[in-house]
């Protein structure tokens, strides 16, 4: 014989028992069948085998199934029923076959099975308690590298005491449930390398603070991309915040695709407003995956305001983008070639809205439902020559800004001056008599340059600063002061005029006649015979600006002329003194109180004490005068309490039209005590 081949027939005389089958020595307590070519588990198998064996090695081989009976004994004797074959086993390795299927009982014979390995099959689904018989003992369970796309809603159940290691890496998952928090000694669970794109609770599993949850759960490699926070509030119970919750999970989706945007804002700023950013945990290295300027950056130190999402229903010629940090809809339309305001926006609740529709051909702003959303209009360079008044009153956010610079504008609304921040400067205005309310309006201090230099032509071509225009300049004239004006030619038909006037409009003809001839009508108050420090108390909102800049340099100034002694909180409380005594002092030390009516006056504590104070001064007969400063105030009057309170008493508007606004300040000092 050869003595190069021995070697090789001593080798094949030791695998020859094994070939068939059979255990060549039935004193091994570890047990080798791997790469045999085996196709089937049964009893005959394991013939000759030792019954005290501790591991079973079936790797490599060619095995489908694994039956109930695989790793069973018939008795024939008394019992007449099977029982087990190995009593220790610990240890079964399965790997590298084609299993494709497992009995619901096939490791009930297996009592005190620890380490299932599985590695490497062909199984696409896990059935419910396939592994409850040996839910005392298993601790290592390994089906890596198979088909699994499913698995039974218990398959990880309580009964699994003992179970400290799941590896199902390299499957077919799409979903992830919480079954590393159901049996109590998980410490890792590892989905790496699957399609697991969302979060499920089909256990309806809630999270308990009280349950040690130690399991570390590898969700790296996965197909994860869209955040959605509802994945985690279904783990919470009513009123709950899953994101403190979240750390303890121990969840690593970290080398995911995912994409920071308005989605991910949520549990991003949680984080990072916590001291779990300061925590060893693995959601420090979570980095986003798009959108490219993004990549590659960790979501706890991306900044908020890049979280955000394009709306896909935006409207024609706009991009949509939500952006959740500042709780706004961003719309922009420049260059959209547009020829009217976009007609409805996306409705994305809780958000204001910022419209830029600059350079394009719009040439009216009209009415739009989203106009009491918006904060910031961006008008600028298109051919307007109309703004609707009742639109702008609808404009109701009080930090709005509007741009309607380089456009045809001819004249503006009154109600634009509720505007809190706005560019007006590049169009053609027209200077005329019902204009001349603009002049006081560019004198507030929040109006800036190049603003407050904006200028209009007269009819014949003269320029002038429309901050110097006054109606004295454009030689304007009340209707009835022509009237009087008029020769002793139509005089006749002027006191016909009069009669009819004085009949229908008693209140202004007194008025009229209070400011031609200073004759006062004897229908004044007593309290104007005692002798007070002041003749007018103003009470109005302070922490509105426009409102304060126009009390303290526009309704002063005009009065102060006509020689009347005002007390303006904001100017004469003195510092130092309690601020409810020098009202009630300085109110009562006045002929007049004046409340001044706005969209939140009732809603500035201080204003409301005013106001109840002055109810409860005496004599109170003609004492309070009203003044409705924003077009709100006309619904506040209409419900109580405080149509109540304006009951009996002068109720004057500033008013939208010119002759309105010119009647107010004759109307003011008719009310006010004669000098």
């Amino acid at each position: 014989m050869n003595m190069h081949l021995l070697p090789l027939f001593v080798v094949l005389l030791q695998l020859e028992p094994f070939v068939s089958g059979r255990c060549s020595d039935s004193s091994a307590t570890n047990i080798v069948m791997s790469n045999l070519g085996i196709t089937e588990i049964d009893e005959s198998l394991f013939e000759d085998c030792n019954p005290q064996a501790i591991s079973i090695d079936l790797s490599g081989n060619q095995i489908t199934h694994i039956n109930a009976t695989a790793f069973a004994s018939y008795d024939r004797g008394l019992s007449q029923k099977y029982i087990p074959l190995f009593y220790q086993l610990k240890t079964l390795n399965l790997n590298d076959n084609q299993i494709n299927s497992i009995d619901p009982n096939a490791f009930k014979y297996t009592k005190v099975l620890e380490t299932l390995n599985m590695k490497n099959n062909q199984l696409r689904s896990l059935e419910s308690e396939v592994f409850d018989p040996i839910g005392d003992t298993l601790v290592t369970l390994v089906l890596s590298s198979n088909q699994i796309a499913s698995i039974g809603m218990s398959m990880f159940s309580t009964n699994l005491k003992a179970l400290r290691n799941v590896d199902l890496s390299y499957n077919k998952m799409t979903y992830m449930e919480a079954w590393p928090y159901i049996p109590p000694s998980i410490i890792t669970f590892n989905l790496s390398h699957n399609d697991v794109h969302e979060f499920t609770n089909r256990l309806n599993w809630t999270y308990d603070l009280q349950e040690p949850y130690h399991a570390y759960v590898d969700l790296r490699y996965n197909k994860f991309a869209r955040w959605d926070d509802e994945w985690f509030r279904r783990y919470q119970k009513p009123n709950g915040d899953f994101v403190g919750d979240f750390v303890t999970y121990r969840l690593d989706i970290t080398k995911n695709n995912w994409t920071c945007d308005c989605h991910m804002h949520y549990m991003a700023s949680k984080i990072q407003d916590s001291f779990y950013r300061y925590a060893e945990s693995e959601l420090l290295h979570v980095e986003c995956g798009s959108p490219p300027n993004l990549s590659g950056q960790r979501i706890m130190t991306v900044d908020l305001n890049e979280f955000n999402c394009d709306v896909i229903n935006c409207s024609f010629g706009c991009k949509c983008t939500n952006i959740s940090e500042t709780k706004i809809l961003q719309v922009d339309c420049m260059n959209g070639n547009l020829i009217m305001l976009p007609m409805k926006l996306p409705d994305i609740p809780d958000r204001t809205i910022t419209l830029d529709v600059s350079n394009n051909s719009i040439w009216k702003i009209d009415p739009r439902p989203y106009v009491d959303q918006l904060v910031k209009l961006n008008a600028a360079n298109n051919k307007l020559v109309f703004i609707d008044q009742e639109t702008v009153k609808n404009m109701t956010q009080s930090k709005l800004s509007m741009n309607i610079s380089n456009n045809n504008l001819n004249f503006l609304p009154n109600s634009i001056q509720n505007v809190q921040s706005i560019s007006i400067y590049n169009n053609p205005f027209i200077c005329d008599c019902n204009m001349t309310w603009m002049k006081g309006w560019l004198e507030l201090d929040s109006i800036v340059e190049p603003d407050k230099s904006v200028t209009c032509k007269t009819t014949e071509g003269d320029v002038h600063k429309i901050i110097d225009v006054t109606e004295s300049l454009l030689d304007c004239n009340y209707d009835t002061e022509i009237g009087l004006a008029v020769g002793f030619g139509v005089l006749l038909i002027l006191v016909v005029i009069g009669i009819v006037w004085a009949k229908r409009c008693p209140y202004e003809t007194k008025v009229l006649v209070f400011k031609f001839f200073r004759i006062h009508p004897s229908d004044k108050y007593k309290i104007d015979e005692e002798v007070k420090s002041y003749d007018a108390y103003i009470s109005f909102d302070d922490e509105n600006i426009h409102i304060r800049q126009w009390v303290t340099r526009k309704l002063k100034k005009r009065l102060e002329e006509k020689k009347q002694e005002l007390f303006i909180p904001v100017i004469n409380l003195q510092i130092g003194e309690e601020k409810a005594d020098q009202i009630v002092k300085s109110m009562e030390n006045s002929k007049r109180v004046i409340i001044i009516l706005s969209d939140k006056y009732d809603e500035n504590e201080w204003s409301v004490f005013e106001c109840q104070q002055a109810e409860m001064l005496n004599p109170n007969d003609g004492r309070i005068i009203f003044i409705k400063y924003h077009p709100e105030a006309e619904d506040m009057v209409q419900k109580e309490p405080w149509k109540s309170r304006v009951k009996d008493r002068k109720v004057l508007a500033i008013g939208e039209k010119s002759s309105e606004h010119r009647w107010f300040w004759d109307k003011l000092k008719y009310e006010l005590p004669v000098k």
